[in-house]
């Protein structure tokens, strides 16, 4: 502290050391990019830790942190679900870290265009956020800036000069924001462990066995016994593409348009889908009804069953119930009130996984 102003200004930092952490989580950020100058120098540690050597003067040094790994790294439907509560006025964002998380499409405002874009990423019509301007998988704000109680944190430092390393101490802190997952569920480090899921339960969607004919138009009505207080769902479904040709999807009970699908591996046999309602509440459907319908043109004779079935290659297959908890999520062909049995090698739960996984 230099209370009587007699330092030399010249005055040199040899090394700067500091921490990123998530501020949704409170877990630190492994893998970010410590730039120096606007050269990479280093890259922090699972403990979120980094050190730099800065032989130049103070004065001349600046910070920043950079990361566009894994744009789907806690990232889902159930951030739409939260995103739209806020907007609606139902469940306001308490930080300003979450405005952060939110603002997808980086124009320094939360707006339904930020839905929009956040969905294109989900259903993978969009590898990253780059598209909307410039947006990186992660943010780093200036730790000593404290943005949670800031409801307007635009715009906040994100680059550290000689005031905020000398504010920290010699010290250089950021608060790493990972952009779409205001509900933190971002895995910042390969300390911390994966989201189990099923453990608040299970949203089968059934669908009736048939025999596709050649040369039809197929129209399978989508249908669910449990679908009760259901803020959203998301899903990979895979069809056999010599056997179906896909042709839409349609609403039933449930608002289902093109902006719900994502159709950039159709011709894979993958289609995508991310839904929630419009009104950001939990619905529940009785199981009479149809919530959904999805048509193909059918190429070649075979059942439904061992054509279509339902699973997480693009887009993660799970359901959100009215608190936003994780569900999961399976597709069943019911002849008459009889499951059909079909043999369906689906995704190990967690993924990556260390020590061990469930098939």
């Amino acid at each position: 502290q230099d209370n009587m102003d007699v330092c030399n200004d010249t005055t040199t930092l040899t090394r700067v050391t500091g921490q990123i952490e998530n501020p949704l989580t409170g877990e630190e950020v492994e893998g970010v990019e410590i730039l120096l100058n606007g050269q990479v120098e280093t890259q922090t540690a699972s403990d979120g830790l980094y050190s730099v050597t800065t032989p130049t003067r103070v004065s001349d040094v600046e910070l920043s942190g950079y990361n566009n790994s894994n744009p789907l790294n806690g990232v889902s439907t159930a951030d739409i679900v939260a995103i739209q509560r806020h907007l609606l006025g139902k469940e306001a964002f308490t930080s300003g870290y979450q405005l952060i998380a939110a603002d997808v499409n980086n124009n320094a405002d939360v707006s339904a265009a930020d839905l929009i874009a956040l969905r294109q990423v989900i259903l993978g019509m969009e590898v990253d956020f780059m598209r909307y301007n410039g947006q990186t998988s992660w943010r780093f704000a200036d730790q000593g800036e404290n943005l949670s109680d800031n409801m307007s944190p635009w715009p906040f430092t994100e680059v550290l000069g000689e005031d905020e390393i000398l504010a920290q101490l010699g010290s250089g802190n950021f608060h790493g924001i990972k952009i779409g997952d205001v509900t933190g569920d971002a895995k910042s480090n390969g300390l911390t462990g994966s989201t189990t899921r099923g453990d608040n339960g299970q949203v089968t969607l059934s669908i009736q066995e048939v025999e596709l004919v050649a040369g039809e138009r197929y129209t399978m009505e989508v249908r669910s016994e449990d679908f009760a207080e259901v803020s959203g769902y998301q899903y990979t479904m895979e069809f056999d593409a010599t056997v179906l040709n896909f042709t839409g999807v349609q609403g039933g009970v449930l608002e289902v348009s093109h902006g719900n699908v994502g159709t950039s591996q159709v011709s894979q046999g993958l289609i995508t889908m991310s839904w929630n309602d419009l009104t950001g509440e939990a619905v529940s459907v009785s199981s009479d009804k149809v919530l959904f319908t999805v048509t193909f043109d059918v190429l070649a004779d075979a059942k439904a069953s061992e054509a279509v079935s339902l699973n997480s290659l693009v887009t993660k297959a799970e359901a959100y119930d009215a608190e936003l908890n994780v569900k999961g999520l399976n597709l069943e062909f019911r002849n008459g009130a009889q499951v059909v049995e079909v043999f369906d090698l689906h995704q190990n739960v967690p993924n990556p996984f260390k020590s061990s996984t469930v098939i």
